[in-house]
């Protein structure tokens, strides 16, 4: 198919001079020639036609309604879809490139946005290959019209798929200069004012999805393009057979973190058994039980050429556990995260976050998304609270080093969130940072330091406790700002650490706080 044949195709049919932009679909086993026309009344139609001696389908389309729904999907992208197909302008190439170029970077967009949806903070983690964009619309699409997936599959070959990538990664070099997405070890990541934005949107209400769908779909020109599409796609069904979804490529093999042992694309979901041979092969296992409320952690011993340990972390859904009434009491004061996948892409994001920060925190070895699994090097240490309790001729020093350790963590515009003593481990004399599920950057740093001086006063007599709260401040203030530790005095808070530590321990500890802040 070439010009020569278009033009004479458009004056036998009467065309000329009334097409605004004209492009072929490459590689479909039946030539798709797509026409442009103003003021076309039917909106869309599809004719099967000869043109110069080859039986073609072409398809006509309103140019102004093909345009805002390239602009915006204000037609479900039922016609804006086929510029994902390998395409050649035939007439109006410059008008087609850069409504193919918008209709790219809407899709990058509309991804973009999901990920956030799906992945929260840990979507700024995640490395991106422009490919990804491509192939999870495609199967969106194809999910909805089998025709589009039979038209992907005929058209798709290195080449001409090649060819659509190329336009995604223009595209996405456009949202780089406009701040949506950057650059990282040659990939593209979401960018944080990207994250920011896309998390303010609010969640699909399921009682307004189906008034919003019906409003949608009875839009006067929605209607005859909609029942146009679904009838010609009702019509390929029965007469070709159909490719199964799983013949197209799995788009989050194009997605991939950056682990302990290298990066690893979101594909690669691995159960602990799994992760083992992958790792050190066939090798003796044992699985011990580690402390945890809220989530199932685990010691993973591993007899291979030695032994190797990991740390095991899933996610568990807290609705399912009695012990969420013990955070019940603190709603008025301090938010939570209690959904699961939330806590896991939190903790993912901090604990790399920190690490690139220059602060010690146990290296991601792998992240099971679809169990809420997280397995990490496991720090071979005691927590602050067990130095503590043990007596630890070391422990007055160890928490001086928290203090200090936190406040600079709170210089960053990171909080801890839930900031126990056992989020602090020792190892090798220098603090580890663990237990991130709750950290974020617009937190409260003086319900940090709340929590961590007043917490072990559950475990402590009133001397010990004291003594403990006092080095951990003395630490803080060191590196910190005076004003964090005056606001983690607060009667609110207190009152919501009460029912955890007795009212006559509290008033010792704050009484040594206040001479701290007045030496």
């Amino acid at each position: 198919m070439d010009m020569l044949a278009l033009s004479s195709y458009i004056s036998r049919r009467g065309l000329v001079g009334r097409l605004d932009g004209a492009f072929l679909i490459l590689g479909a086993s039946t030539p798709m020639i797509h026409l442009l026309l103003p003021r076309f009344r039917s909106v869309y139609n599809v004719e099967r036609d000869i043109v110069e001696g080859v039986e073609a389908e072409v398809v006509y389309l309103d140019s102004s309604v093909f345009e805002k729904d390239v602009r915006d999907g204000a037609f479900g992208e039922i016609m804006a879809a086929r510029l994902l197909l390998p395409i050649m302008p035939l007439y109006g190439e410059d008008r087609i490139r850069e409504l193919e170029l918008q209709y790219k970077m809407n899709v990058i967009r509309q991804l973009v946005r999901d990920l956030v949806s799906e992945h929260k903070i840990a979507s700024l983690e995640l490395r991106i290959r422009p490919e990804y964009f491509l192939f999870e619309k495609v199967r969106r699409l194809a999910t909805v019209f089998p025709r589009f997936r039979r038209y992907f599959l005929e058209c798709y070959s290195s080449d001409r798929i090649r060819s659509v990538v190329d336009v995604f990664v223009k595209a996405a070099e456009k949202l780089v200069s406009e701040g949506l997405l950057q650059h990282v070890e040659g990939f593209y990541t979401i960018s944080k004012p990207a994250y920011e934005e896309f998390s303010r949107i609010p969640p699909i209400i399921p009682s307004r999805l189906s008034t919003q769908l019906r409003e949608y779909l009875t839009q006067p020109l929605m209607t005859k393009a909609v029942l146009r599409v679904f009838l010609n796609t009702a019509g390929e069904f029965v007469k070709t057979p159909i490719p199964s979804i799983t013949s197209l490529p799995d788009p989050e093999g194009y997605i991939s973190i950056n682990t302990a042992t290298g990066i690893q694309p979101l594909t690669f979901q691995l159960e602990v058994d799994e992760l083992v041979r992958h790792l050190y092969g066939d090798a003796h296992t044992e699985i011990r039980r580690k402390g945890g409320v809220l989530n199932s952690t685990y010691e993973l011993i591993i007899y291979a050429d030695g032994v190797h340990k990991l740390f095991i972390k899933k996610y568990l859904n807290w609705t399912d556990l009695k012990w969420i009434a013990a955070r019940i009491w603190a709603a008025w004061v301090k938010n939570f995260s209690i959904n699961p996948s939330t806590r896991l892409a939190t903790e993912v994001f901090y604990l790399e976050r920190l690490r690139s920060m220059g602060f010690r925190t146990p290296e991601v070895v792998h992240v099971n998304w679809r169990r809420k699994i997280l397995f990490t090097t496991y720090l071979e240490g005691k927590n602050l609270l067990e130095l503590w309790l043990q007596g630890d001729a070391d422990r007055d020093r160890f928490a001086q080093l928290v203090g200090s350790c936190l406040a600079r963590i709170h210089a960053t515009g990171v909080t801890i969130g839930d900031c126990k003593p056992e989020t602090f481990m020792k190892v090798m004399d220098e603090p580890y940072v663990t237990d991130l599920e709750q950290a974020s950057f617009s937190g409260d740093r003086s319900w940090d330091l709340m929590e961590l001086i007043y917490y072990p006063g559950h475990y402590l007599d009133v001397d010990e406790a004291t003594k403990y709260a006092r080095h951990v401040v003395e630490g803080y203030l060191s590196e910190g700002e005076v004003n964090v530790v005056q606001d983690a005095l607060k009667p609110s808070y207190l009152r919501v650490i009460s029912p955890w530590t007795p009212v006559w321990v509290q008033r010792s500890i704050t009484e040594t706080v206040r001479s701290c802040l007045r030496a």
